[in-house]
């Protein structure tokens, strides 16, 4: 079992950097992802009720972004780079 936030050996994504779609693969349910700039503002929410998600940032500007994964109601936030 796994204490807050989720397991890094659960949780898979790439490719990072990436210039369209980000795919996310988690062992548990991910039921939101959200997509935030450095200061903090969700630019993107996609709920989910899957494994795997996809969420397509083509439209979004060069820069890096927090993307904030929630899953079992485990939260888990990692930094993409958008080229």
């Amino acid at each position: 079992t796994c204490a807050l936030p989720i397991c890094d050996v659960n949780l898979n994504y790439y490719p990072n950097p990436t210039s369209s779609v980000l795919n996310i693969t988690n062992s548990e349910i991910i039921t939101e992802v959200n997509v935030m700039n450095l200061l903090g503002q969700k630019i993107r929410t996609q709920n989910s009720n899957s494994t795997e998600v996809q969420i397509d940032l083509s439209d979004l500007p060069v820069a890096t972004y927090f993307v904030k994964i929630t899953s079992n109601n485990k939260e888990k936030t990692i930094k993409i780079i958008k080229k």
